[in-house]
């Protein structure tokens, strides 16, 4: 299990916690889970086209991606940030589809100068 997971989400997988692991084996042998995974002929999901509803979005928007992130490479956040009018994007290294579990102190440091840059008051929490 740790082999799979490392190799779809996670950039290392001597971080990945046991309890994360333990959760993502236990879901694997729910019926429920099974039967939703089935649902569908993509493991990844069914395609949603939103790219008509982006350029509406006014305010700011940051994309965190992890360089190594097995599901879509960089490029399709750099896709969407660009269509966005006020869209950045953070792109985390040594980082795959779970960069907040896998860096949570620059992840942090990332989303609280977002926040800091874009609301009021936030840079005196940060």
């Amino acid at each position: 299990m740790r082999t799979l997971i490392t190799g779809l989400e996670w950039y290392d997988g001597d971080r990945l916690p046991e309890e994360t692991l333990e959760m993502r084996y236990r879901q694997s042998l729910d019926p429920e889970e099974m039967a939703l995974a089935g649902a569908s002929d993509n493991p990844r999901g069914d395609w949603q086209d939103i790219a008509g509803d982006l350029g509406r979005i006014q305010v700011p928007v940051l994309l965190a991606w992890g360089m190594y992130d097995a599901f879509l490479t960089p490029d399709y956040p750099l896709m969407l940030a660009s269509m966005i009018p006020h869209g950045q994007l953070w792109i985390m290294d040594q980082a795959s589809h779970h960069l907040q579990e896998e860096r949570p102190h620059d992840y942090y440091t990332m989303v609280s100068g977002f926040l800091a840059q874009h609301l009021p008051g936030e840079g005196d929490r940060a």
